[in-house]
């Protein structure tokens, strides 16, 4: 039979830690890239040109 030692035990949980943090980033970078691709595609079916065009500003300040 198969013992576990505290050094298996602790390989065994540093294991099951970067699998379940590499499964979470994954799930994560997968929903943000679908999300963004959604946004994409709506942006290129809505937008279109837009001109923007801003007031002239005058700064003054005594030179040093």
């Amino acid at each position: 039979m198969y013992s576990l030692t505290n050094r298996n035990t602790r390989l065994i949980a540093l294991m099951v830690a970067v699998g379940v943090t590499a499964i979470i980033n994954g799930a994560m970078v997968w929903k943000f890239d679908a999300v963004a691709q959604h946004h994409a595609a709506l942006q290129n079916v809505e937008s279109a040109p837009v001109q923007l065009t801003f007031d002239r500003v005058t700064v003054v300040a005594p030179r040093s």
